[in-house]
């Protein structure tokens, strides 16, 4: 059959850096579905029309519009359609993608997957531009239901591990996600050909917006992560359990793409890259084996107590230059009773320390306004973040995303905000109220804390070294700097007191 697999256009907080990275989801599916025999197209909507922007609100959406989307549709003839619905906040995009195949071409099955719909089969089954879900890792769900549509038998849906879809009295049945792919080496390579790599390279906006290199690529070494925070949604799509690549797998991708494509970076988007230790020691060490010489980092997060400083020096000795911690709090009560993070903040110390010692740039993830939190908890966050010293702390609001344990706990005790929509959760504001606080009061704690830990401090710990970093990034990327600032400034308060300033200063007497 003829499979077009769809990225749709993304939508992103304006001021946030944009970020366009082929979706390896995608290109993991397309390998298994052409080994089958199939013909596969692969669409990124963000990447082909990334220069195409509308604004809706706080809301920048960017990517092909309905027209260009349909006229690249037309030209492939699809069979069948897939749309990847990686996050709640892209649902809005992949219903008007899904839109458009059922106006033009009503008998194609249009099949939907990712994390989103893995939490609510249900709730994206009631649109009847689309006819099926996959829950979860979907390569062998897709393929078992490309079997039933070629053999035209659709009661064999009924049989598929993880496969959500509306029976003949038009109810939606839910087969649950019960088999996960054992071995990870039997899955082919993503089909790196079907994906428009130069204008990755060109376009310049990969994960981490603060990469070194110029033709960079994601890569995934891992699936799942076995611990449970109560806000990640990773559950719904790896289950609770982690499991690696070969190294000699991973090296030979690798191999691959800096001998196909030339590439000088990689950036590795695992959940918990380091989970395995003794993984992790033999794929940096194949890596200077094998002399790639290649600059790498892990924007995605990586678990801090799984380093230590031997690690850590064959990471960078591998071409490290930057990693992200999951800290989340600086409360130890938060991270035990509330966030069940399975972390003591005495390891991330030292965690630090390690990465720190190895000359490897630290970035730490932080998120506050967790039911069961108090402001005075948060401030105990920004306290430990400052005694961190890190290069970058990104904080978030806790969002409470579908299929997760937060979410859960936020509908049980009726803390969402009034005017809470699914479709717009992100991590920049928070629309959760409790006893404790409100969402104006987390929205202005993160941007206060964002300026403070990410510009005040470190100019005042080294001012020169803060201006050379500052100069050279705004010199990359200084539309989407200022916006970033901007962004927070607003958040923080700071926009509405500069602008009660001017109004004193201007004012008669």
């Amino acid at each position: 059959m003829k499979v077009m697999l769809i990225a749709p256009p993304s939508t992103i907080i304006a001021g946030r850096f944009k970020s366009c990275m082929p979706p390896l989801g995608l290109g993991y599916l397309a390998s298994v579905l052409e080994q089958e025999g199939h013909v596969v197209n692969i669409l990124d909507c963000a990447i082909e029309g990334a220069d195409q922007e509308s604004r809706e609100g706080k809301y920048l959406t960017f990517g092909l519009d309905s027209e260009a989307t349909r006229k690249r549709i037309a030209r492939f003839e699809p069979d069948v359609v897939g749309i990847s619905c990686l996050f709640s906040v892209a649902y809005k995009n992949v219903a008007r993608v899904a839109r458009v195949v059922k106006e033009n071409w009503a008998r194609v099955p249009v099949i939907i997957g990712g994390h989103h719909p893995s939490a609510l089969p249900e709730e994206i089954l009631k649109d009847h531009n689309i006819d099926y879900a996959v829950i979860g890792e979907a390569e062998y769900s897709f393929r078992d239901l490309l079997e039933a549509v070629t053999r035209h038998d659709l009661t064999a849906a009924g049989k598929i591990d993880g496969l959500a879809y509306r029976d003949e009295r038009d109810q939606v049945v839910v087969n649950p996600k019960q088999k996960y792919i054992e071995n990870l080496d039997d899955l082919p390579m993503p089909a790196w050909h079907l994906f428009n790599m130069e204008s990755y390279f060109r376009i310049n906006l990969f994960h981490n917006p603060a990469a070194l290199g110029s033709r960079v690529v994601p890569l995934i070494t891992s699936r799942g992560c076995p611990f449970r925070c109560i806000f990640c949604a990773s559950t719904n799509l790896w289950n609770n359990r982690f499991r690696g690549r070969s190294v000699s797998r991973v090296l030979d991708e690798i191999a691959f793409l800096k001998n196909t494509y030339h590439i000088d970076e990689i950036q590795f988007e695992d959940d918990n890259m380091t989970c395995d230790r003794a993984r992790s020691r033999d794929l940096f060490d194949g890596m200077v084996n094998r002399k790639f010489n290649l600059r790498w980092c892990a924007p995605q997060g990586i678990r801090v107590d799984t380093l230590d400083l031997d690690l850590c020096r064959r990471m960078r000795k591998s071409g490290c230059y930057e990693v992200t911690v999951g800290i989340e709090s600086g409360n130890q009560r938060v991270l035990d009773q509330i966030v069940n993070k399975k972390l003591r903040l005495e390891k991330v110390l030292e965690g630090v320390r390690f990465l720190q010692k190895a000359g490897i740039r630290t970035n730490g993830f932080f998120v506050v306004g967790f039911p069961g939190e108090t402001k005075t908890d948060m401030e105990d966050t920004f306290r430990f973040a400052r005694r961190l010293r890190l290069d970058n702390s990104f904080i978030m609001a806790a969002s409470p995303l579908p299929g997760t344990e937060l979410y859960r706990i936020c509908k049980e005790k009726n803390y969402l905000s009034k005017d809470f929509d699914i479709y717009k959760s992100e991590y920049s504001f928070s629309c959760i109220t409790t006893p404790d606080f409100t969402p104006e009061d987390v929205t202005r704690i993160v941007g206060r804390n964002q300026i403070l830990l990410n510009l005040v401090f470190p100019f005042l710990r080294n001012p020169f070294r803060f201006v050379v970093r500052f100069f050279l990034f705004f010199w990359k990327k200084p539309k989407e700097v200022f916006n970033y600032l901007a962004l927070f400034a607003k958040n923080s308060g700071l926009s509405a007191l500069l602008a009660k300033c001017h109004d004193v200063k201007s004012s008669p007497g």
